[in-house]
């Protein structure tokens, strides 16, 4: 009688320890997830200019904004 409950015993701490281990390798698993999941990486960029190529720039920017303008407002006027 003593060994049948021996056995018992072994057996149900043998079925606990299944569940612990599991248990275990499914939180090492939530674990690892949350820490890939909350790596981020910045990345900032920047440019740089000569002030002179800056000046040059915007007026080649407005010039040719103008020029389009005004082509834009002679088609318009053609066809009206």
């Amino acid at each position: 009688r003593k060994i049948n409950v021996l056995q018992e015993a072994q057996e149900v701490t043998n079925a606990r320890l299944e569940q612990i281990a599991e248990q275990v390798v499914h939180i090492g698993q939530e674990d690892s997830a949350n820490r890939l999941a909350s790596t981020t990486t910045t990345v900032i960029t920047t440019q740089a200019v000569a002030q002179g190529q800056t000046e040059h720039i915007q007026q080649t920017y407005v010039q040719g904004q103008t020029e389009h303008t005004q082509q834009t407002y002679a088609q318009v006027a053609a066809h009206t």
